[in-house]
């Protein structure tokens, strides 16, 4: 029998540079997270969670328009 673990594959993906594209597809999704982070925001405040106020309405809709995006650009 062989040894497959001493010259396993590298598997490393090299990630380019986000293109105009990607970028114009950002600022429309984040466009949108926005009011429904605020929204997000909004109920945590009448609910005193602090937890998810600290983050912040424009840290949220970010983190939701990054994720959204590269869902899209991934498929």
């Amino acid at each position: 029998m062989s040894d497959q673990t001493s010259n396993a594959p590298h598997l490393a993906r090299h990630s380019k540079a986000p293109t105009a594209e990607y970028w114009f597809y950002f600022g429309v999704i984040l466009m949108a997270a926005l009011p429904i982070a605020a929204i997000g925001t909004a109920i945590a405040l009448l609910t005193c969670n602090r937890e998810a106020v600290r983050e912040g309405v424009l840290r949220k809709a970010w983190a939701q328009a990054q994720t959204a995006t590269s869902l899209i650009f991934s498929a």
